[in-house]
This record gives structure tokens, C-alpha cells and sequence, in this order.
């Protein structure tokens, strides 16, 4: 989720120590959301900027109340966790929480939430300030996905049971985009990608096209009647986000280690 940051104020300040701040995002519509920075991660960066942030709720709740934020959007399920989404936010929030509201998965509904907390962020300073307060003419697909590289997503995790053993392990997703509205997926399960990941994959082509400026559509199998659409959220040059609310990360070095990857996210 890529914001601008508008302000940072202090929040709690004893004997020269500041414990919090409350921190101002502007959103990708120009609106305004305050966050509680519990741990001072506001201190690593600077009114003005762009930055990729992580959320949590405090509480969110059904029942309208006039100092809650209020959100209209779905919440879902993600591995053991569970977050809001719409297209301006992406907010983790209780699994008890939902379960004592009753609030039901994949629907959209209008929801009410607590304190904001700033959990995690990260910098780009190459390609988010140009996500927001862009008011050109729409890009062409080719300025809004790179291609000089591949998009590659978060560990996803996996388990199997054969002869009531269970199998479980990582796996990393691959997308290439080619200068034909083409593009070519891959996966692998080590954190070592190598330089030939798709060379076996380039007889299976699948196309994409651009929905508006910020909605990447790919169809899988084209040429078959099985084909099938799979929709991708363009929150900047270099971060998609699918469906299930994976992010694909760009690389450029077609031999990038992994685990130095996730470690520079994080």
C-alpha cells in the first residue's frame, strides 16, 4: 500500500524522549488517514515522501461511530491472517475481532475502524512518487510495467498429504513481461532463481492488457477454451498485487538471491 506522507507530529514526549507519533497519509484519491506510530518507525523518513506502509486495526466494527474511520470494502483471508482491502487501503485486522462483529469474508460492506497502527514501511524512491498526484493523460502499458527484469511474489507456503504423510514447503511466483502484450509465468521453490527460469516456459505464452491506469489483466492460456483471467492491482512500476493480496516485487538481476530480497523489504 504506497501513501504520501503529510505530517508527523509527537505524540507521547517524556524527558526529551519521544515514545510515538501520529502520523498523516494522503491516499491515491487525495484523502487523509492518520495512523498511530507506536514504534517511531516515522523517524526513518520524511514528510513529503512516498513510501510503502503496512497497516493493523486496533478494532473495526459494523456499528457507525462518529470518531471511527469508516472504509468500504471486503476483508479477507490470507495464510492465518486476515486483512481489509479496497483500493485505497490494505489494513490487517483480528481474527476474533471479526468473529465477535460477525463480519463476513468476501463481501463488500461499509466498516467502521479504531486506532490505525503503522506496523511496517518501506522506501522506493525511484517509482512511488509517481503514483499519486499524476494528472497526465493515462500511461500506455508499456511506461507502467517494467520489462527489463521479472516480477517475482512473496513466499507463499504449501502443504500435501500422500499416504498420511504431509508434505509442506515455500514457493516463490514468476511473471516476465514481454514488448508484445505477452508475458511468460514461472515459479520456483528455492531461494536461488536461475538465469534460465523461463526459457522452458517460452512456448506458453499468456497475455495481458491495461483495464485503466492502476488494474493489469492477464489471461492465462489464451489459445485455449480453458483460458483464464487473472486481474493485478498496479500500485507502482515495480509492486503488484493479485487477487489473493500477493505482492510481486520487481528484479532486475535475473539471478537475484532471495533471501537477501526479503531482507531489504523488511
Amino acid at each position: 500500500m504506497v501513501v504520501k506522507v503529510e505530517d508527523i507530529s509527537i505524540g507521547a514526549k517524556f524527558d526529551d524522549i519521544i515514545w510515538n507519533y501520529w502520523v498523516t497519509f494522503k491516499l491515491s484519491d487525495e484523502t487523509l488517514l492518520t495512523v498511530f506510530d507506536e514504534n517511531c518507525l516515522s523517524s526513518n523518513f520524511e514528510e513529503k515522501s512516498f513510501i510503502s506502509v503496512k497497516l493493523k486495526a486496533l478494532f473495526v466494527q459494523k456499528k457507525e461511530k462518529e470518531d471511527l474511520t469508516k472504509f468500504e470494502g471486503m476483508i479477507f483471508k490470507k495464510d492465518m491472517d486476515y486483512f481489509f482491502k479496497n483500493d485505497l487501503v490494505k489494513i490487517k485486522v483480528d481474527k476474533d475481532n471479526i468473529n465477535d462483529e460477525k463480519i463476513p469474508l468476501n463481501t463488500t460492506l461499509v466498516l467502521f475502524f479504531g486506532r490505525i497502527d503503522l506496523i511496517d514501511f518501506s522506501i522506493d524512491p525511484k517509482s512511488l512518487p509517481n503514483l499519486m498526484g499524476n494528472k497526465k493523460k493515462k500511461s500506455n502499458i508499456t511506461s507502467i510495467v517494467m520489462k527489463d527484469g521479472y516480477y517475482i511474489s512473496d513466499t507463499v507456503k504449501w502443504e500435501d498429504w500422500h499416504a498420511g504423510h504431509k508434505f509442506e514447503g515455500t514457493k516463490y511466483y514468476l511473471i516476465k513481461f514481454l514488448d508484445d502484450n505477452k508475458a511468460i509465468r514461472a515459479s520456483n521453490d528455492s531461494n536461488k532463481i536461475p538465469e534460465s527460469i523461463f526459457d522452458y516456459r517460452m512456448e506458453y505464452r499468456d497475455s495481458y492488457r491495461l483495464i485503466d491506469n492502476k488494474t493489469l489483466e492477464i489471461t492465462i492460456n489464451p489459445e485455449s477454451e480453458w483460458s483464464t483471467k487473472k486481474k493485478f492491482t498496479i500500485l507502482s512500476p515495480k509492486l503488484l498485487l493479485d487477487e489473493n493480496l500477493l505482492e510481486y516485487h520487481f528484479v532486475y538481476d535475473p539471478s537475484t538471491d532471495l533471501t537477501e530480497q526479503q531482507k531489504s523489504k523488511s
